[in-house]
């Protein structure tokens, strides 16, 4: 009898043992850095995909605000059009701050010069 219960904690010890190894040993602590570095890696990756697709949408607003200011529209008007500030607009084609609009004063030089 002595011998069946030795032989009983005997094993539930070793059970225990594997339990503890399997948990310690990195298959729990494994999962969860997989899942921790998965998170960590899918929140950056979309992330980045916002951030491109605002610089792209810049791009793109860029790109027709110079078409209209090739158009020949007013600053303000090109502003409006691609929903984006007039000094924005203005660092885009290069116009200081305190300039009149580009348009206007090309008409004007062509006005004030002889034909």
């Amino acid at each position: 009898m002595t011998r069946h219960v030795i032989n009983n904690i005997a094993r539930k010890y070793a059970n225990v043992r594997e339990g503890v190894n399997s948990v310690m040993g990195g298959k729990v602590l494994e999962h969860e850095g997989k899942t921790i570095y998965n998170e960590g890696f899918n929140k950056g990756k979309q992330e980045g995909k916002q951030e491109g697709k605002r610089e792209g949408e810049m791009e793109a607003k860029q790109s027709i605000a110079m078409r209209l200011c090739n158009m020949g529209l007013k600053v303000e008007d090109i502003a409006k059009a691609v929903d984006v500030s007039i000094n924005l607009v203005r660092q885009w084609i290069s116009i200081p701050a305190d300039a009149g609009d580009p348009v206007a004063l090309g008409r004007m030089q062509e006005t004030a010069t002889p034909h």
